[in-house]
């Protein structure tokens, strides 16, 4: 493959035909069709940082009063989206309020540990999964809810959905989401238009775009109207991913960290730190938290195998042959302890 079609680990590409300007469903309408696939009750969004925001807005936080701790690997544009409502901070503070335990590219925290911890200091917590949707999406035990990212694993513009058990967020979200704002085209369109270029997450206009989030309110009916059809044939997607999950573990053996969800992953770490640029795909290097405990993280450098359903067959192919020339090699634990 030539190096000048670098492959980079991107979202889903969006076609033309992805788009629906007709027909454009209700936020009722993608409830119902998301909730009977998840298999629980749960709200459709436009992004998971709204909801978020909308969550933070409905505690009462003030950015200059309340502090959210939030793990090392957060991206900037989504900082900046939460600081409009609570401080993002890195290290617990006295301010700390709530905690966002994130699932880094499907690997869920440890609650197991989180949780006894965040009760101890009088925490709230919510989680944040943008990278795939598990066979079980029930929120961790004191979790005011679960936010699932659609967006980097299906074909749509827009999506999210949150799992709570929160009467009261609940009514809020859904009130919130029935706002309508002019600037939800800008926004969209020019989303749509990012997520159709390799590099628009590390863009100037993709900042801009992002942290305008929350000026579109709801989100735009249009943009969101193939959400409803894609949904209902998730289990294709699932079954592709599926496969090549297991195609990579076979290439790759325990060298790969696989992502826990069971029915639709996005990408899967690999540890050994192998340089694919010769083969046409990106090399960036980024930090994976293999112990899964965001106030105590180890971080091991890492590449990430991209295995949504649009990556076509042929380049997927030549990436199994790249993952198939490295050999078997050595344990995820001997890796981690070399880092």
């Amino acid at each position: 493959m030539n190096a000048d079609r670098r492959i980079f680990v991107s979202e889903p590409w969006i076609r033309l035909a992805d788009l629906r300007f007709f027909g454009a469903p209700r936020w009722e309408e993608l409830d119902e069709v998301a909730s009977a696939w998840l298999g629980r009750p749960c709200l459709a969004l436009p992004s998971i940082r709204v909801g978020l925001c909308w969550t933070f807005e409905h505690l009462g936080y003030a950015r200059h009063r309340d502090h959210v701790l939030v793990p090392r690997f957060v991206g900037r544009c989504i900082l900046n989206s939460l600081s409009r409502f609570v401080f993002p901070v890195e290290t617990p503070t006295a301010e700390t309020r709530i905690a966002l335990v994130v699932d880094q590219f499907g690997l869920r925290q440890n609650l197991a540990v989180l949780h006894p911890e965040f009760e101890r200091r009088s925490w709230a917590y919510i989680e944040d999964s943008p990278y795939g949707i598990g066979d079980d999406e029930t929120p961790g035990a004191g979790s005011l809810g679960r936010f699932i990212g659609l967006g980097k694993v299906l074909p749509v513009v827009q999506g999210a959905l949150l799992v709570t058990d929160d009467d009261s967020l609940r009514k809020h979200v859904g009130r919130k989401r029935d706002e309508r704002s002019m600037w939800s085209w800008p926004v969209w369109l020019t989303m749509l238009a990012l997520r159709r270029r390799h590099v628009g997450g590390y863009s100037a206009a993709g900042d801009a775009a992002y942290e305008m989030y929350l000026a579109a309110r709801g989100g735009n009916a249009w943009l969101r109207g193939n959400l409803a059809e894609i949904l209902s044939r998730i289990d294709t997607f699932a079954r592709a991913s599926q496969v090549r999950l297991a195609a990579i573990a076979d290439a790759l053996g325990n060298r790969v960290l696989l992502p826990d969800q069971g029915r639709l992953g996005y990408l899967v770490p690999f540890l050994a730190g192998a340089v694919f640029r010769r083969h046409g795909f990106d090399d960036t290097p980024l930090h994976v938290d293999v112990q899964r405990n965001m106030l105590t993280p180890q971080y091991v450098k890492s590449l990430l195998i991209p295995v949504n359903p649009r990556v076509q067959s042929t380049t997927f192919d030549a990436l199994l042959s790249a993952l198939q020339s490295l050999g078997s090699g050595n344990s995820i634990v001997a890796d981690v302890t070399r880092s």
